[in-house]
């Protein structure tokens, strides 16, 4: 579950306009199944040691898996540091999402992932930015310091975080729920570079799954995908794309130049399903009454 942001009323204008939405591209992602079961992760794909010389590695894993054949096993006798570099996180709405597993009997040790907005060696950086994390706690069986929130075990969940980098804010999101949201310091860059994927010496195992950080992606315009008269009954149907929550006024012109007048209002999110909303306007009446041109637009509240 991600939050959505509040955005300006949307207008659509009515004739046809036939519209393609553009689908996200992944800034980075890994779901580790390229690489041979029981290889360690330093030196392969975007993974580096800590300051790039950092050797606390591990490995990937058949032993579970969110999509097969591999995933990412966390925990050791020594600590877990590594880090997957990435570029162009440096404004706007980013989304990193993964999947996480721990396993009933794994109750001991923290792993966290960290957010780097530079990383040491990385972009010619001469030090490292590190905030945040996500956290899984499994000494108290916690998640992200949140009392309220403890570790699901023996499946797969997803992590989702979201960071405005322009607003230098973040929210965690563990199993569709917050679990905290915080800013990046104060002293920080406007971007994020890098993550720490980390476990503390001695931890229990536990797993990651499929990371990908892909760039927000606006709601689908407001459009009238259909526009019909019927000049025998006198009628207008239109037919646009709509959201829950939102309500929709039909408003009328005859030039372009002002909107006089609303022809219905209070229209909400048709119940189907299929994210479209249909009205037929009889016109009897009406200013449009007769006319042979006019003009029609929805804007959505």
């Amino acid at each position: 579950m991600r939050p959505a942001g509040k955005l300006p009323r949307a207008i659509a204008f009515g004739f046809l306009t036939l519209v393609s939405a553009a689908a996200a591209h992944a800034q980075w992602k890994d779901d580790l199944d390229s690489y041979l079961t029981g290889s360690t992760i330093i030196g392969q794909g975007n993974w580096v040691g800590w300051q790039q010389t950092g050797t606390d590695d591990s490995i990937v894993t058949a032993e579970k898996a969110f999509t097969a054949p591999h995933s990412l096993k966390m925990g050791a006798l020594s600590q877990v540091d590594l880090i997957p570099e990435f570029e162009g996180v440096t404004s706007g709405v980013w989304f990193l999402d993964v999947m996480t597993y721990v396993p009933a009997a794994s109750t001991v040790g923290v792993s966290d992932i960290g957010f780097l907005a530079r990383h040491t060696g990385f972009q010619d950086a001469i030090d490292t930015q590190w905030f945040g994390p996500f956290q899984l706690n499994m000494d108290n069986n916690t998640v992200s310091g949140n009392a309220a929130m403890p570790i699901i075990r023996d499946r797969w969940i997803p992590v989702n975080i979201v960071f405005d980098i322009d607003a230098r804010a973040y929210e965690i999101f563990y199993d569709g729920e917050s679990a905290r949201s915080g800013e990046f310091n104060a002293d920080h860059d406007s971007a994020l570079v890098a993550l720490d994927v980390w476990t503390s010496p001695g931890s229990a195992p536990l797993y990651y799954d499929d990371f990908r950080v892909t760039p927000a992606v606006p709601p689908p315009p407001l459009v009238i995908t259909q526009v019909s008269r019927d000049e025998e009954a006198n009628t207008l149907t239109l037919t646009w794309r709509s959201k829950p929550g939102k309500s929709y006024t039909v408003w009328y012109s005859l030039d372009l130049a002002s909107w006089p007048g609303d022809l219905e209002d209070g229209l909400g999110h048709d119940p189907d399903g299929d994210g479209l909303t249909s009205v037929t306007l009889k016109l009897d009446g009406t200013p449009l009454d007769g006319l042979l041109e006019w003009f029609v637009r929805i804007e959505e509240r």
